[in-house]
């Protein structure tokens, strides 16, 4: 295979290779037989890392002197960091060019806990919600840790295998009341933007080219059991300028429009804008603002009920009268940018 793709492919080509796909995941066969037919004294993950490093090193012996135009990768967990370090590090220096964690935003545990507790009355504005609100405090973050224990360290670009929503139901495969909602949220056109925000996310960690993300699945059916993965669901029925198809727009737009728009330090300020504290707390919360302006404020109970709604401007206190765990959504009216925070009250 390493012979006919270097004396077949376009030269102007550059190919990504990868052992297998998600030799971590065991809901697949190759995770079992990597599990299997390793060696069975050393332990999982490093029990893949031989299967991954002879294949890495046929494609080096076969493609030497053409190095420019390959790109050795070795797939990680994005949310297991521990996986992710004892496979990398166990491999060979300078047997691999890259490393490659998927890039998908879906409920956290809050999340997923508040869109049950509002069962078959969860709209697609409630997904949506509790999905950015999963983006922010779980995605973003593993995203980070990728980069910063393995990019970072080993000064290797990070790259995506497969990226964008991930708003399934739980458990996997399963019938839940809020099903409906998770189908509508995909044609919502609040998915639009929050791609945009994912992907923007996502820029912080490149330097100077553009990132490469696959994106899982061009066209396919909707389903509230098992996800709604296809940018589009028929090819001959949604047509420009695809309003029912909020996550083509996005990803086709950002296809052709790859420049480096956020670096690490527009990120940090833009988080940093908006203070809410302390954190945790006795019952009182103080709110503090950057930028002047009228801001709107939404608390949820950990259920997803909405327990207040205030409008302020800069500075706002406001208490929280029981133990528990709250959620803040600001909108800055101005811009339309929402922040969103989880805040603990401990008496």
């Amino acid at each position: 295979m390493a012979e006919l793709f270097r004396d077949n492919l376009d030269p102007n080509l550059k190919l990504y290779v990868e052992y297998s796909n998600e030799v971590w995941n065991w809901i697949f066969a190759q995770t079992h037989y990597c599990n299997d037919n390793g060696d069975q004294n050393v332990p999982w993950p490093e029990r893949t890392v031989p299967f991954i490093q002879n294949a890495l090193n046929f494609w080096s012996e076969e493609w030497s002197g053409h190095e420019d135009r390959m790109v050795r990768v070795v797939g990680v967990q994005l949310s297991w960091q521990d996986v992710s370090n004892r496979i990398v590090f166990n491999m060979e220096t300078g047997s691999f060019d890259a490393f490659s964690p998927a890039a998908y935003f879906h409920f956290s545990e809050d999340g997923i806990a508040a869109i049950e507790g509002l069962g078959e009355d969860a709209t697609d504005d409630d997904v949506l919600f509790w999905a950015r609100g999963g983006m922010l405090e779980n995605a973003y973050e593993w995203v980070k840790a990728q980069h910063e224990e393995i990019a970072m360290e080993l000064d290797i670009p990070m790259i995506y295998y497969e990226g964008g929503q991930h708003l399934t139901p739980h458990p996997f495969g399963s019938d839940q009341p809020y099903n409906d909602a998770l189908v509508a949220a995909q044609f919502h056109p609040g998915m639009y933007d929050l791609y945009n925000e994912w992907y923007d996310s996502l820029r912080v960690f490149i330097k100077n080219e553009p990132a490469l993300l696959v994106n899982f699945s061009f066209i396919g059916p909707t389903s509230g059991k098992y996800g709604t993965w296809g940018l589009l669901q028929n090819q001959f029925t949604q047509n420009a300028p695809y309003d029912d198809a909020p996550k083509y727009k996005a990803v086709t737009e950002n296809v052709f429009d790859c420049s480096v728009k956020v670096s690490v330090e527009d990120l940090s300020l833009e988080l940093s804008k908006i203070t809410i504290g302390p954190n945790p707390t006795d019952s009182e919360i103080i709110i503090e603002t950057i930028n002047p302006g009228i801001y709107n404020l939404m608390i949820f109970k950990e259920n997803g009920v909405v327990l207040s709604q205030k409008k302020f401007s800069g500075y706002l206190k406001t208490f929280l009268p029981t133990s528990g765990i709250y959620f803040f959504r600001i909108l800055e009216t101005k811009t339309g940018k929402v922040t969103y925070r989880k805040v603990v009250v401990q008496k």
